[in-house]
């Protein structure tokens, strides 16, 4: 039978193209397991090379900030106040810096590190410029 043979033929066929289909996808997947696995290195690589500057980054930015830190507390103001020193402001809230400006009867608020003063000015003396008191020299 004629058609048969063609049958067989066409069967014949169609078996050695799925067989060829077959290792076709099995070289593929054995070439994307390959082409991932070298990806993954390359990835790993990349990684361990940041790694190190990263941390370098970060313990620096964390140096600097803590030495920040340190500056902070030594410029806070309520450790000034502990030092010995005071703050005092006018009736605007302002920070009084010299006596050049007050006058009798304006009131002044001073903070100390254990609290604070109200206190009226009754007089100025204004001194020199650059001139300090003998007795004052080195005090607070």
């Amino acid at each position: 039978m004629p058609g048969s043979s063609l049958r067989r033929a066409a069967r014949q066929q169609l078996d050695r193209s799925a067989a060829d289909l077959l290792v076709s996808e099995t070289e593929i997947a054995h070439g994307a397991l390959i082409a991932i696995e070298r990806a993954r290195g390359h990835l790993t690589q990349r990684s361990q090379r940041l790694i190190a500057p990263s941390r370098n980054l970060l313990d620096s930015q964390a140096r600097q900030l803590s030495h920040s830190r340190e500056l902070l507390k030594l410029f806070d103001p309520r450790r000034q106040l502990e030092r010995g020193w005071s703050l005092t402001r006018g009736e605007d809230g302002r920070i009084v810096r010299s006596v050049v400006g007050l006058s009798g009867g304006d009131r002044l608020t001073t903070t100390f590190a254990d609290g604070v003063a109200h206190s009226v000015i009754e007089a100025t003396a204004p001194t020199p410029t650059g001139q300090r008191e003998a007795t004052n020299q080195g005090d607070p």
